[in-house]
This record gives structure tokens, C-alpha cells and sequence, in this order.
């Protein structure tokens, strides 16, 4: 899927945005290289978010598995 271009006339792409003349407007490459760093950012909490909550399953299983062979 392709965008429409437009040459650029001196409007920044956020003015664009703020007056809502052209919602296709083509973002800048520093618009496009913030919004990757930001998207690499989020991908890398997801992760470690992934990775706490699986640590702690194994941690609750292993520590009830334990547990118990303790006791008997």
C-alpha cells in the first residue's frame, strides 16, 4: 500500500497534524527514526515483562514442588 507524496512546502509535518490539512502526509525521517526507537523501547519492556512474569511461574512451581517433597 502506497501513500500519496506531496512536495514539501516549508508546513512541518506536525503543523499538518495540528491543522488537519493532510492526514497522509509523509513523516519526516527523524519522525520515522523516533517512532522505531520508541517502538524498539516498548518491545524490550514487553519482553522483559515476559520474562519476569515466566520467571515467577517457574520460581511458584518450583518452590511448591520443593515444598512439598519437603514434607513428605
Amino acid at each position: 500500500m502506497s501513500f500519496p507524496r506531496r512536495e514539501h512546502k516549508g508546513v512541518t509535518a506536525k503543523e499538518s497534524r495540528s491543522t488537519g490539512e493532510d492526514r497522509n502526509f509523509v513523516k519526516t525521517k527523524d519522525e520515522v527514526v523516533a517512532l522505531t526507537e520508541e517502538a524498539k523501547h516498548a518491545a524490550m519492556a514487553a519482553i522483559l515483562v515476559c520474562v519476569s512474569l515466566y520467571l515467577f511461574i517457574v520460581e511458584t512451581s518450583l518452590s511448591k514442588k520443593l515444598g512439598s517433597e519437603r514434607l513428605s
